[in-house]
């Protein structure tokens, strides 16, 4: 018959094994390189090219230094690309006039609105496997419980539980665990 101390030391064991498992889980969610590195990467360059092309064929000056801006902008969820696309939109506006200014913003409407609802989801859902509308609901939750900052981590803090929760809840410990 096992003692008490005995059944201890086994169910430590195996908790710790649960956890060490879940961690590894978590980290592949979140913490390893998997190529969600690469996604915002890319989706500040698509936005720096159309909004470069757009003020290109519009002839407005200052068009690489804008679409740097734009590229740098991007990376700041919710307000870099309202700031970037601001100063962009009064550049115009001062050197082409107000019909250029309303073209290069409603670029950018349509251009945000099919990152935020089409691009980000589907893009960043793929590499990290997440429902696109989790990815959504998590951004939504975290701008309002957190601001900004809520929005930064909102998504990579949904990944990691719903990859490390599973593997806790299992009841039979990793083979070849602590």
């Amino acid at each position: 018959m096992e003692s008490w101390r005995g059944r201890g030391r086994q169910a430590s064991r195996d908790a710790l094994a649960r956890l060490v498992t879940a961690w590894k889980a978590g980290s592949d969610a979140g913490g390893e390189p998997n190529g969600a590195e690469a996604v915002p990467v890319a989706v500040a360059a698509i936005h720096a090219v159309v909004i470069g092309v757009t003020l290109y064929i519009m002839g407005a000056p200052l068009v690489i230094p804008l679409a740097v801006l734009v590229f740098l902008a991007a990376f700041v969820p919710l307000v870099g690309l309202l700031v970037a696309g601001t100063l962009a939109i009064l550049v115009t506006l001062a050197a082409k006039g107000w019909v250029a200014a309303v073209i290069l913003l409603g670029v950018l409407i349509i251009e945000d609105q099919l990152e935020g609802h089409l691009l980000q989801p589907q893009v960043v859902g793929r590499v990290i496997r997440l429902h696109p509308l989790a990815i959504i609901l998590s951004l939504a939750v975290g701008s309002v419980l957190a601001g900004i900052a809520g929005a930064v981590v909102a998504v990579p803090i949904v990944a990691v539980i719903t990859r490390a929760v599973p593997e806790l809840r299992r009841r039979d410990p990793a083979p070849g665990g602590p």
